[in-house]
């Protein structure tokens, strides 16, 4: 925080044919604390519908960037840039 470091954390993690989160690897470190707040956030999102194959779950493979920035002065705070489209529920 106080060190003022801005940049670009980037993740990639694969969602299971049960639609869990797992195997997250940092493809491009910042700094090791922005680096664990980013393993941080990705381990917090929620259960994913899988991706399916010719009708049958399997594994999907994201990478996704994690913006780090200061908006103010002392103020440090992170964006999550990405879009995870859950087609089950876009066809509702």
């Amino acid at each position: 925080q106080d060190q003022g470091i801005q940049g670009l954390v980037i993740i990639k993690f694969v969602v299971t044919d049960t639609g869990n989160v797992g195997e997250i690897q940092i493809v491009k470190s910042l700094d090791p604390n922005c680096d664990r707040e980013a393993l941080r956030l990705v381990k917090t999102l929620p259960k994913f519908h899988p991706g399916r194959h010719q009708g049958k779950p399997v594994n999907v493979w994201y990478q996704i960037p994690i913006r780090f920035m200061i908006k103010e002065p002392h103020l440090f705070t992170h964006s999550l840039y990405f879009y995870l489209v859950d087609y089950q529920k876009s066809r509702m």
